[in-house]
């Protein structure tokens, strides 16, 4: 729940500073510094063993919490620096999201989701990364999860992957996730 809670303290963050602008009632490296507990405490949690393995479904939850974390990492950070394309912490989580990815893969028992909260982390990735072969791997997920009936809204994703990767590129900043939702696909859940 914290890790929810999180990210929407970013979209509020967010919100806050395109209406009033940079502020110094803002005190920028404790939210920080609560996103990086919030990282850890969720290691902590990846990292717990039992004396036997932990149910897969359990563990699936898990890592979609670890994940989470991650992305309230890049989030956060692209509401605060918009200005540049991405910096090695938001790289490091990126990957991070992708290593989970792989794991989640293998312990889905069915070809959907399980969770209403995957795929957004990848999602989130795949707009900060800048590796190439990166962006091609998490637009593949995507388009694999579309094939497998995930919904209407992998197709709306996929669209707008594209169009951050074009438009991060032309401006060689990051963009704004909602904006080009507005312009593209229109806002959707995932």
């Amino acid at each position: 729940m914290r890790n929810i809670m999180t990210l929407g303290r970013i979209v509020r963050l967010r919100n806050w500073l395109n209406q009033c602008g940079n502020s110094t009632e803002f005190d920028s490296s404790s939210f920080e510094k609560e996103i990086d507990e919030l990282v850890l405490e969720n290691r902590k949690l990846v990292n717990l063993k039992t004396n036997r393995d932990l149910a897969p479904n359990v563990r699936f939850s898990i890592l979609i919490c670890y994940a989470l974390g991650y992305s309230a990492v890049i989030l956060y950070d692209r509401v605060c620096r918009p200005s540049i394309r991405t910096n090695d912490r938001c790289q490091s989580a990126a990957t991070e999201i992708m290593k989970i990815t792989i794991e989640l893969a293998g312990l889905r028992d069915s070809p959907y989701p399980k969770s209403q909260l995957w795929p957004f982390p990848l999602l989130i990735a795949g707009v900060e990364t800048t590796d190439p072969i990166y962006q091609r791997w998490i637009l593949d997920q995507f388009v694999e999860y579309e094939k497998q009936g995930w919904g209407v809204h992998m197709t709306k994703a996929i669209a707008l992957l594209e169009e951050c990767y074009l438009r991060q590129a032309s401006a060689g900043t990051r963009v704004d996730l909602g904006d080009v939702m507005d312009s593209t696909t229109g806002a959707f859940v995932l």
